[in-house]
């Protein structure tokens, strides 16, 4: 029982950093990815912008296409689905991009976040074992206060008989005295 408590105390004191850095670096890895998807959504966004801006020049308007992305559905023939209804090309690239740079601003967030909670780890990591060498300190000093304390009732009941006796002395002493002074007065 005791060795599971020491392995579980043990366990608790890497676990939290080591589980931090490893979303951290899981988050890296991603946002890798999600940069490069919106830097090419970005690339698209660009490249269908430049198309319509020309297209504009020349006279054509850009109408949306009804039959760009018809999705024909396999058991019946006659009924169609469309993503794109009512959109031009270009709308479609800037949702497209809208929402990989979101995702990717999620992602650089997520992996700040998972950074600080790296650093927050090992933080408190470091003001556990602070707190712990207080609480060393702590119980060491009152170790030698009790030991102060100890050796000096030692040291009090060691004495005391004999201080006792000598004040008892002294007591006598000035008794005899006053009661030789009344003789004489």
């Amino acid at each position: 029982k005791e060795t599971k408590q020491n392995v579980y105390a043990d366990w608790l004191k890497k676990e939290p950093s080591k589980k931090a850095l490893m979303d951290f670096l899981e988050y890296s890895d991603r946002k890798k990815l999600a940069d490069a998807k919106a830097w090419s959504q970005a690339k698209d966004l660009v490249k269908t912008k430049v198309k319509e801006f020309t297209q504009a020049l020349k006279g054509d308007h850009r109408v949306p296409s009804y039959t760009a992305d018809v999705k024909k559905d396999p058991k019946n023939p006659k009924k169609l689905k469309t993503v794109t209804r009512y959109k031009i090309e270009s709308q479609l690239q800037w949702e497209n991009f809208m929402a990989a740079f979101q995702y990717a601003l999620h992602i650089r967030l997520a992996e700040k976040r998972a950074l600080y909670q790296y650093f927050l780890e090992i933080a408190r990591k470091q003001g556990d074992k602070k707190k712990g060498e207080e609480r060393e300190m702590k119980k060491n000093l009152q170790t030698v206060k009790d030991k102060v304390k100890t050796s000096y009732f030692k040291f009090m009941d060691k004495y005391r008989q004999k201080l006792y006796k000598v004040w008892r002395k002294a007591e006598k002493t000035k008794k005899d005295f006053d009661e030789e002074m009344k003789k004489y007065l």
